[in-house]
């Protein structure tokens, strides 16, 4: 499990450990997942399910945020050259 640095409300607790985002994003997968299916899924399926999204959603904000600071600095250099 790969423990990305990324704090859940860290503004609000910068001074404690909080949750990680994953977790939190896991907890929000969760209960997504027991809306729609109820009780009837097993609680550990329901836990692997929950972090199997919270790592793809945060994998994708990763990626996302990477290639919005790339666009931006190419867009700087860009102004640099032409100028």
């Amino acid at each position: 499990m790969t423990n990305h640095g990324s704090r859940a409300f860290a503004g609000y607790h910068n001074h404690q450990e909080g949750m990680s985002l994953r977790d939190w994003f896991a907890g929000m997968a969760m209960m997504g997942i027991r809306a729609n299916m109820g009780k009837s899924c097993e609680a550990k399926a329901l836990a692997r399910w929950a972090y199997e999204d919270a790592t793809a959603m945060l994998n994708f904000v990763l990626i996302e945020k990477n290639d919005e600071l790339r666009e931006r600095q190419e867009k700087i250099k860009a102004g640099e050259d032409a100028g």
